[in-house]
C-alpha cells in the first residue's frame, strides 16, 4: 500500500499479504483497528522519499508518480535503486579503510547508524505514529522504518523482523520514542536500535538468541510475567515496552533456557537510544473498513 502523502488508519481490518514495502507513505499513522503486515523489504515505511511497492521481492525503485511507477533516482542516489545506507546484498558496511573505529559518542549520545541509532540518511522530517489498535508486522528488511521520526504512544505492537544484520526490526532517522501501549520488536543485531533514554515509557532492549518456534518471555524482579511471545524467525534481539516496565527497575528476558537480566532504559547489547528528531501534522485519512490488501 503506497501513498504520496500522508495514510492514516483509524480503524477496520487491514491485511497486507504480498509486498516489498507494506505501508508506505511520507506520515504514516496507526489509530486503531487490525493492521496486519507481510513485507520482503519494509513493513511500514514513513518516508519523504517513495520506493516501489511491487508484490515481487528485488531491489526497490525510486518513484515520483510517473507512468509505468517508475522514475530516475534522485540526484546522488546510487543507479541500482539501493538504499544509501545499505548495501545491496544486505550485509553490514565495509569498515573504515584504516581499520579505526569512529569515536564512540559522549555519554547519552547516539552514533548516525548501527546500533543504538538511525540509518544514515538522517531525519528526513518524516513521521511513522503508532497510537492505537493492534498492528502485526512480518518483514524481510526493517519492520517499522521512519527516515524521521518513529513514536509508540497506544495500540499493541508485535513486529516479526529480519534475519539479517543489514536491517532491523525498528530503524529511525529521528526520535524512536515510546509514551504508551505495548510494543515487542524481534530481529537480527547488526542494526538494533533502542527507544530514546527519555521516553516517557519504560523499555527493554538486549541481545537474544531465539530460534524460530521458540518464545521470549520478560518477567519482572518479583516473577511476576509480563508477556510471552513466540518468534517465528531466528531473533538475536529484542526491544519491549509497555506500561508496566519502570525505567531503572530490572528485568529478566528468558529464551529457551538461557535468561538475561536486562535493566529498563538500559541496552545492554551497548548504547541507548535513538537520535533527535521531529514530526509534523497528517494531512489525509484512510478510515478502512473490512479490508484484505494485496499490494
Amino acid at each position: 500500500m503506497h501513498a504520496d502523502g500522508d495514510v492514516t488508519v483509524s480503524g477496520g481490518e487491514l491485511t497486507v499479504t504480498t509486498s516489498v514495502e507494506g505501508i508506505e507513505g511520507a506520515d504514516i499513522t496507526v489509530a486503531g483497528g487490525t493492521v496486519d503486515v507481510t513485507a520482503s523489504d519494509d513493513g511500514l515505511n514513513a518516508t519523504s522519499g517513495t520506493t516501489s511497492t511491487g508484490t515481487t521481492d528485488g531491489a526497490t525503485a525510486g518513484t515520483d508518480g510517473a507512468a509505468g511507477g517508475t522514475a530516475q533516482p534522485p540526484a546522488g542516489a546510487p543507479e541500482d535503486g539501493t538504499r544509501p545506507d545499505r548495501p545491496a546484498d544486505g550485509q553490514m558496511p565495509e569498515p573504515p579503510a584504516d581499520g579505526e573505529m569512529p569515536e564512540p559518542p559522549a555519554e547519552g549520545e547516539m552514533p548516525p547508524g548501527g546500533r543504538g541509532g538511525g540509518g544514515f540518511e538522517g531525519d528526513d522530517g518524516s513521521t511513522l505514529t503508532i497510537s492505537g489498535g493492534t498492528l502485526t508486522v512480518d518483514a524481510g528488511g526493517d519492520g517499522l522504518d521512519s527516515n524521521g521520526s518513529l513514536i509508540v504512544s497506544g495500540g499493541d505492537t508485535v513486529v516479526q523482523g529480519p534475519t539479517n544484520d543489514g536491517n532491523g526490526a525498528l530503524d529511525v532517522g529521528g526520535t524512536l520514542e515510546v509514551t504508551g501501549g505495548t510494543l515487542l520488536a524481534a530481529g537480527s543485531a547488526g542494526m538494533a536500535v533502542a527507544p530514546s533514554a527519555d521516553s516517557a515509557q519504560g523499555w527493554l532492549a538486549t541481545d537474544v538468541s531465539a530460534s524460530a518456534g521458540g518464545t521470549v518471555t520478560i518477567t519482572a524482579a518479583d516473577g511476576t510475567e509480563l508477556a510471552t511471545y513466540t518468534v517465528t524467525k531466528d531473533t538475536a534481539n529484542v526491544v519491549f515496552s509497555s506500561p508496566d516496565v519502570t525505567s531503572g527497575d530490572t528485568y529478566t528476558v528468558t529464551t529457551g533456557s538461557a535468561s538475561t537480566p536486562v535493566t529498563a532504559g538500559e541496552w545492554s547489547g551497548g548504547g541507548m537510544g535513538g537520535m533527535g528528531g521531529g514530526r509534523r501534522e497528517s494531512d489525509t485519512t484512510t478510515d478502512t473498513d473490512d479490508a484484505t490488501t494485496t499490494s
